[in-house]
């Protein structure tokens, strides 16, 4: 073998290796599905699908108009949505914004939201969000 091929087989192995290295974490699905609050469409927000097992990590996807798709791991998830709008608020130092979240935490950091993830299904959630006690 003259030395151009030799630097041709030592290239595509590498690149072998690199793109069976990118496939070595768990298979993740398309997800997708609808977000309502108080019966509109949550216009923009984040999604997060944290699995019950913390080892394999969460997914996370955007809510645009009341829908979101993005791929997750198979398995049962608790589900948390976050959208913040800027608030003014007066300071010691004059006026400023912050955002703040508006979605209940019975919704994120305290979801009462779940969902199950599997291969063969087809993934497609609705989450009804309520400002409300239920």
């Amino acid at each position: 073998m003259g030395m151009v091929n030799k630097r041709a087989v030592a290239r595509l192995a590498f690149v072998g290796l690199f793109l069976a290295g990118c496939n070595a974490g768990p298979k993740t699905y398309p997800v997708t599905g609808t977000v309502t609050l108080d019966g509109q469409p949550l216009k923009e927000a984040d999604i997060l699908f944290a699995p019950l097992d913390p080892a394999l990590g969460p997914d996370a996807g955007q809510i645009r108009d009341g829908k979101f798709g993005f791929q997750a791991k198979a398995g049962p998830k608790r589900v948390q949505i976050r959208a913040s709008r800027p608030i003014l608020t007066k300071t010691a130092m004059g006026e400023t914004t912050i955002w703040k979240n508006y979605v209940p935490s019975r919704y994120n950091s305290q979801t009462i939201l779940q969902a199950e993830v599997t291969p063969q299904g087809d993934n497609d959630f609705t989450f009804a969000l309520h400002t409300g006690a239920n």
